[in-house]
């Protein structure tokens, strides 16, 4: 039986992404500023990829068995961005990890 995460709502997940957008285009003076605030960000994400990571992968086997009984080739993965490509800001990628 998975783990059950909170999930943060949708206005969290939007407020969280328009924080690291901000602080993305920031120049370094500003960025200190918006430090906290980014890390605050950076956790409301990866809250929101924990309490999506069972269903996703759970559909996607479910998906590829579906696949496989029906003899087709195809190759069927699940893609979630990473961290990194949520901004082209190098700085923040670096603090995905």
């Amino acid at each position: 039986m998975p783990q059950v995460v909170d999930c943060p709502t949708k206005s969290q997940v939007n407020k969280a992404g328009k924080t690291l957008r901000t602080y993305a285009r920031e120049e370094d003076s500003e960025a200190q500023v918006l430090g906290d605030a980014a890390w605050d960000a950076l956790e409301v994400i990866r809250a929101f990829r924990r309490a999506h990571q069972y269903p996703l992968a759970k559909a996607t086997m479910g998906l590829r068995s579906m696949v496989a009984t029906e003899g087709c080739r195809v190759e069927v993965s699940q893609r979630l961005n990473v961290c990194r490509q949520l901004s082209t800001n190098s700085s923040v990628s670096q603090r995905c990890s």
